[in-house]
């Protein structure tokens, strides 16, 4: 309740003023907000609870599961959903998800993370970060900070702490255990 309470209080006083306790809050959550006649809905920043939503203009629908509103409002499986199911490719692939914002129905999109749609106009907005994300120029270089980063991060959480993970072999852990390769 006082998560609420401050964010609509956060809201009164500007949408950047939200935006930034929102960008606080961490856990599973999806927020509906109401104001200046206005409903959006927004996710947690990894979209952890899952937001999909009937794109058809006119229809304010949100679900959980993608399923339950095709079977609400009688929508069959979409040809771009269809195309990946059956591609042998996706058969092969460990992780069975589909792109962006694709589910299985056409007019059923899922809410990715760091955003929000207005549940009238379905309209989709970016709100974080808030500013543009400088253009790549130069992959190699940004993939070695980014690994140098991870072992860094790595290295000073086992300066302070026993390190202990579970392995299974699939992708994070593969790229755990790599970043963690120096301290193990």
């Amino acid at each position: 309740e006082r998560i609420a309470q401050n964010l609509l209080r956060c809201r009164q006083s500007s949408e950047a003023c939200f935006l930034d306790y929102l960008s606080e809050l961490s856990g599973r959550f999806v927020l509906a907000l109401y104001y200046g006649g206005t409903l959006e809905f927004f996710a947690d920043a990894c979209a952890t609870r899952t937001v999909y939503y009937d794109r058809v203009i006119g229809r304010v629908i949100f679900s959980s599961h993608a399923t339950m509103l095709a079977d609400l409002m009688g929508y069959e499986r979409s040809d771009e959903a269809c195309y990946f199911f059956y591609n042998p490719l996706y058969k092969k692939a460990p992780l069975k998800r589909l792109p962006g914002v694709i589910s299985p129905f056409d007019n059923v999109r899922l809410l990715t993370p760091n955003t929000k749609v207005d549940a009238r106009t379905k309209q989709v907005t970016r709100i974080f970060p808030s500013e543009e994300n400088p253009v790549c120029t130069d992959y190699a270089a940004l993939e070695e900070e980014v690994a140098a980063l991870m072992v860094r991060q790595i290295t000073l959480l086992h300066q302070k702490e026993q390190i202990m993970m579970s392995l299974s072999a699939g992708l994070d852990s593969r790229f755990t255990l790599s970043a963690c390769k120096a301290v193990a």
